[in-house]
């Protein structure tokens, strides 16, 4: 499943770069416009290992972990009726708060 999304992504990549590089009138030199066009008329497909998609999703965990790591952290304890929250978006309010 994950091996099929990134023959779809990789195709789709590869025909959008073709099409600016053919509307603009530059590109790299070793762009591989032949292997695009053969894509584009069915004449070969890309199939990519599961083992790669695997291992490519597995680094960025990697790298992503050490990110989060090295990350400054603070971490509050309330002790209040009403319990913190908390998001992947935090905001903090200062002052007097109304109640609704």
């Amino acid at each position: 499943m994950l091996a099929k999304t990134h023959d779809d992504v990789t195709v789709g990549f590869l025909r959008a770069s073709k099409a600016m590089i053919d509307r603009h009138g530059e590109g790299p030199p070793d762009f591989p416009r032949k292997a695009v066009e053969m894509l584009e008329q069915g004449k070969i497909s890309l199939q990519t290992d599961q083992d790669f998609v695997k291992a490519s999703v597995t680094k960025f965990l990697l790298d992503y972990t050490w990110v989060a790591f090295n990350q400054n952290w603070t971490i509050v304890r309330n002790n209040a009726e009403q319990p913190f929250l908390s998001s992947d978006n935090p905001v903090v309010v200062s002052g007097a708060v109304p109640r609704l």
